[in-house]
């Protein structure tokens, strides 16, 4: 790690600790103490999926690539047609 990450890195970890040790005074009274570690499982998968899709952008960044998704260009939900932009298919009834 750099000097400067670490200097980050303390402050923010003893936060979060605080924050936990708060926030386990107030789970306790109401949830079991399995039901707290799943919060907090639940927690930590959520961090790790945002730090893998911060990871992931900042790679297709550095390959120039910062719109594509999943290697293929024009994937992706502003690609699609809106629903009310289709137009009604003409009938050969009169």
């Amino acid at each position: 790690m750099k000097k400067s990450s670490t200097n980050f890195y303390f402050p923010t970890s003893d936060k979060i600790l605080t924050l936990r040790e708060n926030y386990y005074k107030k789970y306790r009274k109401f949830l079991s103490p399995k039901q707290i570690q799943r919060v907090y499982d639940l927690e930590k998968k959520g961090m790790n999926r945002l730090r893998q899709g911060m990871k992931h952008r900042k790679m297709g960044m550095k390959h120039g690539k910062p719109g594509m998704k999943h290697g293929k260009p024009g994937i992706g939900k502003h690609n699609h047609p809106k629903k009310g932009n289709q137009q009604p298919a003409e009938s050969s009834q009169p």
